[in-house]
């Protein structure tokens, strides 16, 4: 790995790279501007493929091969490097193609009506759970889809046909979770009310921590494993929009009967709900989950995560990795769709104290080079924001909000420029040069 022409293995902590669990370093390191040793991490995948396309690195795990191809999708995004798109073509191809032939062999009459046609089947982790998982499909689907917009700059054939293909995995999982919802049992809520449950597979009926059909489910530490890894997946991977009503249903389990302060009770960075919260603008939910995550699993000693609240698996990178993206939600979200980005909007009141000031430099996202500075000067009832986003060779976004929220919860009076929410405490802007500069008073 020393080696700077070379790939390098993004280890998972003790354990070597997971096409799944890399995800998370990887990404971090391109939001952060290190390009090419993501590039070098993405490399080893390549490198270590099977000659059918098959990509598979650790314990039997067979969802790596979609998650690789969904981090190439989201290195391309940060980059719009087609000269290194071109680099990968064959590995991206021979991947899409395995991927497939697989979900061709899962288009079966007995499938239909949403038992899972159109999708494939096989485990996720460490469980020999080889069900229609939806997790699992989620993975495949944002990796087809990568695919295409990826390379739509040297292959536009291939692209287009992944893009039809991607599209109809993705109605597929979509009417298999519907009918999991419609057949799952209704679940108590904290507030006297009833919610929708669903599986995580859909061979189940319900929750399998509910054992409505039976099984060994206990794995882990916990009966609720299997549950809070895979529902959310669909949200985070584009399956499933954050406002859609489906997504109220994961949701309200997940926080009712998943969590204990929004944090799941076993290897809880495995679950990714709080990006579902950011993108819905759930401040609290989103800050909750935040802050009772890492104090939980956080070693007092070295700082380094655990996999495991009772002390399983240490320095954990993949742990570690999901904390640092959600990092980065606070202070950076795309809505790649809406070409929005989204600045502070999940960040903490107490960081507006007077005095206080943020400051981000050179942060990739999907619309180019971020850089801002909110300075609070609220002793004399002013923040200040000043806001430069360089595109280059990335779409401009059309929409920049900024949530300055008071630590008092005041609203604003008056802004110089955009248009204020004082539901949101956002500021938005919908034209704009490079440069932003606005005045906040109180």
């Amino acid at each position: 790995g020393k080696n700077p022409d070379e790939a390098v293995v993004p280890i998972v902590g003790v354990y070597t790279a997971i096409g799944s669990e890399s995800s998370p370093g990887i990404q971090f390191l391109d939001t952060m501007g290190m390009h090419d040793l993501a590039a070098r991490a993405l490399q080893f995948f390549v490198e270590k493929q099977h000659e059918d396309g098959f990509m598979q690195n650790f314990g039997g795990y067979m969802l790596e091969t979609g998650s690789v191809l969904w981090s190439m999708g989201e290195h391309y995004r940060l980059t719009r490097d087609s000269k290194w798109v071109e680099s990968v073509r064959d590995s991206i191809i021979k991947a899409c193609e395995y991927l497939i032939r697989w979900r061709e062999q899962n288009l079966g009459d007995e499938l239909k009506d949403g038992r899972g046609y159109g999708m494939i089947a096989g485990k996720i982790a460490d469980p020999n759970d080889m069900y229609h998982s939806f997790m699992l499909n989620a993975n495949t689907y944002a990796g087809l889809s990568r695919a295409s917009e990826m390379l739509a700059c040297c292959d536009m054939e291939n692209s287009k046909r992944y893009k039809v293909i991607s599209e109809e995995m993705r109605g597929n999982i979509r009417e298999s979770f519907i009918r999991n919802v419609t057949i799952s049992q209704l679940i108590p809520m904290g507030d006297g009310t009833w919610s929708h449950s669903f599986s995580p597979w859909t061979e189940y009926v319900g929750p399998a921590g509910m054992y409505a059909k039976g099984g060994k489910w206990y794995t882990h530490g916990t009966f609720t494993a299997r549950d809070m890894i895979v529902a959310s997946y669909l949200i985070l991977q584009e399956v499933i929009d954050p406002n859609d009503p489906l997504a109220d249903i994961i949701l309200n389990y997940y926080t009712e009967h998943l969590t204990l302060n929004n944090t799941c009770f076993s290897q809880p960075y495995y679950s990714p709900h709080p990006y579902a919260h950011a993108m819905r603008g759930e401040v609290k939910l989103f800050l909750k989950e935040f802050y009772s995550g890492f104090a939980s699993l956080a070693d007092r000693e070295t700082y380094s995560f655990w996999e495991h609240h009772y002390h399983v698996s240490q320095h954990k990178l993949h742990e570690e990795g999901w904390f640092l993206m959600r990092c980065r939600w606070m202070l950076c979200l795309e809505d790649f769709a809406a070409k929005q980005l989204n600045l502070l909007s999940m960040v903490p009141r107490n960081w507006l104290e007077d005095g206080k000031e943020i400051l981000v430099q050179g942060m990739k996202s999907y619309f180019g080079t971020v850089n801002y500075t909110v300075k609070s000067k609220l002793g004399i009832g002013r923040v200040m924001v000043l806001i430069k986003v360089e595109s280059g060779k990335c779409p401009q976004a059309e929409i920049i909000t900024i949530r300055i929220p008071h630590p008092e919860s005041k609203k604003a009076r008056f802004v110089t420029e955009g248009k204020y929410c004082p539901d949101t405490e956002t500021i938005t802007f919908d034209h704009f040069d490079e440069y932003i500069e606005c005045e906040v008073i109180f």
